[in-house]
């Protein structure tokens, strides 16, 4: 768990998402909105990036995803991927 200045996050080693188990979170930056984890997946080296973003940012992360998503289907270089969106139950506020 980690307490940060604008709330607490709790993710599970391992985080399954979309059916892909990626473990060892560990914290790359947070901000107003919520914030983002380097996790390993199982079947792969390297590392991904998970957005947890706060309720009241949702439809925000939620938009940057269908938009990182055309710009994937319009080849547009250098740009990541939007590989799952999940809910984060744990957001009490």
């Amino acid at each position: 768990s980690w307490q940060l200045g604008n709330g607490e996050v709790n993710l599970p080693n391992p985080l399954v998402i979309a059916g892909r188990q990626m473990y060892d979170p560990r914290l790359l930056g947070s901000g107003g909105g919520g914030a983002v984890f380097a996790l390993r997946p199982e079947s792969s080296e390297g590392e991904v990036a998970v957005k947890v973003s706060w309720l009241r940012s949702t439809s925000s992360v939620e938009s940057e995803c269908r938009i990182l998503r055309v710009m994937e289907e319009n080849r547009v270089p250098g740009v990541e991927m939007c590989l799952a969106e999940e809910r984060y139950p744990s957001d009490k506020r």
